[in-house]
């Protein structure tokens, strides 16, 4: 779904790689070591750029943003107490609003029916593909 709303045929996601051949890094990591790297505690995954990053702005919903603009994405999604016992669908869920993150997608949407909306309940996951309003954002970017 990201591919439709980025407009490329492809997205070479390369899980636990330091290839420097793929455009999206993808690894699930511990809660230590998700401390280690500095990411919040209350972090289920963490997701954006690593390499090549500059930054570009454009208007979005009425106020100027700035945008990642970089080489390669990065997702971790984090493996811990509070996190092992969730759905396949909220795993779905946070794999893909990472991956919005890992393609550029700077910040969060403030609409709560979207993928890219801050929080989620991951007992009541209703989608886990982009929505119309995440797809406006990513035609700025790309």
């Amino acid at each position: 779904a990201w591919e439709n709303s980025i407009g490329t045929s492809r997205i070479d996601i390369v899980y636990v790689s330091s290839s420097s051949n793929s455009n999206i890094i993808a690894e699930d990591i511990t809660r230590a070591e998700a401390n280690s790297y500095g990411h919040p505690t209350s972090a289920v995954a963490v997701g954006g750029t690593v390499t090549g990053t500059s930054y570009a702005t454009a208007s979005y919903n009425g106020s100027l943003k700035t945008f990642y603009k970089g080489n390669t994405g990065m997702i971790r999604l984090i493996w811990g107490e509070s996190t092992r016992y969730q759905s396949i669908s909220a795993w779905k869920y946070t794999a893909a609003h990472e991956l919005g993150h890992a393609l550029r997608y700077r910040g969060h949407n403030p609409n709560s029916g979207t993928l890219m909306y801050a929080t989620f309940d991951p007992n009541n996951i209703i989608f886990t593909t982009p929505r119309t309003k995440d797809h406006d954002h990513m035609v700025l970017v790309y």
